[in-house]
């Protein structure tokens, strides 16, 4: 009984984890089309907008 209350605790903590690092990248889709569209009014208005993991390796490579 203990045994499965872990292993369900422990398949909810991998759940959240992936489904954070998802609404994150949405967010950051979604801003970029906001700001496009308040631009231009085209949805994707910039071809050489880095996506997001573009953007992630660029952020860690700024010193803190």
């Amino acid at each position: 009984m203990n045994t499965q209350r872990l292993l369900f605790f422990g398949i909810l903590v991998l759940l959240g984890a992936c489904s954070t690092e998802e609404l994150k990248r949405a967010g950051y889709d979604a801003l970029h089309q906001r700001q496009c569209i308040e631009q231009t009014g085209e949805p994707d208005c910039d071809p050489n907008y880095p996506d997001y993991n573009e953007y992630q390796n660029q952020r860690s490579e700024i010193p803190e």
